[in-house]
């Protein structure tokens, strides 16, 4: 049954979530479980690395000949002078821009929420974690919609160049996009280092525990985090995301391996750089990347100027780095169970993560199974282009969290 959401889009309809249990899914192919022998066997006489390169290198040619003979080219936008056309933003209605040194890194992050006096008792915090290649301005609806009773903070994940720096250069008020450190290093990229920074922060804002929500990679941050802070847990939501031991060693799929093939490309060294210089591309192809998903052209505009600065590729791709070397964990190892109150959000039609390979079997990695709510064609980008029905499975899911909490048993 599916009714239509409040508001928003008239194409984008509500289902009530379900257990992660309660998915069903097709059995996978012959060549899928020889995809998954293939690679478990890799791993198991130490030839997964070679193996990666190799899907690196696979992935440059498969980009180049789908380049070529792809027979509806993405929208672009190249004409002359369009900057000049693209309206603003107003990003200050979201929120107040606020840094904190934390161990040795600068991070910027946005922050709304209920007004209290001193002495007062605290509104729960609630922490948005976003992925790649966005910034807070992920959550720029959250913000607004569940800041009446939370405070809310977005916050940019250590991955770009520092803008204090380069707005003092050029004398323009760093406001809008990633303004966290970008540490030299895949080290500095680690679970152990990104999971200790949010530690860090939630406690420099005055609390103990949150609930955690991240996009993509974010989500993958707030499940490590989950695993490692267990007792920092109020609830933990994740959207279009799920684990990499599940995505690319326990449930990997030849579909799935095409659709993220990029990733293997980015374990290449310098050679996507190239392919990201700002200096090459100004942004442009991500630009129409954006609209081609059913972003505005302010937005996409907006994660085009922060895509571009300086150094913002290879502190970015160093996440996607450390998925394979061990820098979150080895591939193969199962992450720590889990045992907060879970939401899962997918997006439907999401054309870099198959829905299959993410959620089947993830019960697996909780101790209770986690509830999953799906949004009809919502896509990878579901959280901000259909963000009343994501935000409205939120607002139930933690609503019903709190009533369940407060039963007393006599």
């Amino acid at each position: 049954m599916t009714t239509p959401i409040p508001s928003g889009s008239s194409k984008t309809t509500y289902i009530p979530r379900q257990k992660s249990t309660d998915l069903t899914f097709p059995p996978i192919g012959i060549h899928d479980r020889l995809l998954r022998n293939f690679i478990h066997l890799t791993v198991a006489v130490g030839l997964y690395q070679p193996l990666i390169w190799s899907a690196g290198v696979f992935s440059l040619l498969y980009s180049v000949g789908s380049s070529v003979f792809r027979s509806k080219p993405r929208r672009s936008i190249t004409e002359k002078g369009q900057d000049e056309h693209v309206i603003p933003l107003n990003i200050e209605m979201y929120g107040r821009h606020e840094y904190v040194k934390l161990n040795g890194q600068k991070i910027h992050y946005v922050q709304r929420g209920p007004v209290f006096t001193s002495g007062a008792e605290k509104p729960p915090l609630m922490l948005f974690i976003h992925g790649y290649p966005a910034c807070w301005f992920t959550w720029r609806h959250q913000l607004l919609h569940f800041s009446s009773k939370y405070n809310c903070v977005a916050l940019d994940l250590v991955s770009v160049v520092d803008l204090a720096i380069l707005a003092a250069r050029r004398g323009k008020t760093p406001r809008g996009y990633g303004f966290s450190s970008k540490p030299d290093g895949l080290s500095s990229y680690t679970a152990e280092e990104i999971t200790s920074d949010i530690k860090a922060l939630i406690i420099s804002l005055g609390y103990e525990s949150a609930t955690v929500v991240g996009h993509d990679w974010g989500g993958l941050v707030a499940w490590s985090f989950a695993a490692r802070f267990q007792t920092m847990i109020d609830s933990l939501i994740l959207i279009n995301i799920t684990h990499q031991h599940q995505l690319a060693f326990r449930n990997i799929t030849v579909r799935q391996f095409l659709m993220s093939h990029y990733m293997y490309f980015y374990q290449l060294p310098r050679i996507p750089e190239l392919f990201m210089s700002p200096t090459k591309t100004a942004g442009t192809p991500w630009r129409s990347y954006f609209v081609s998903e059913g972003f505005t052209r302010p937005e996409a505009d907006f994660y085009r100027r922060n895509i571009i600065l300086p150094g913002l590729p290879t502190s970015a791709l160093n996440y996607y780095r450390n998925i394979f070397n061990g820098g979150w964990g080895p591939i193969e190892r199962q992450p720590n169970t889990i045992s907060k109150p879970t939401l899962i959000v997918w997006g439907d039609g999401d054309k870099a993560l198959d829905k299959q390979t993410c959620l089947q079997g993830v019960e697996a990695f909780f101790e209770t199974a986690p509830e999953v709510a799906v949004v009809p064609g919502g896509g990878h980008w579901a959280v901000e282009l259909h963000y009343e029905v994501v935000s409205r499975h939120i607002e139930e899911f933690l609503v019903e969290g709190e009533l369940s909490s407060s039963v007393v048993v006599v």
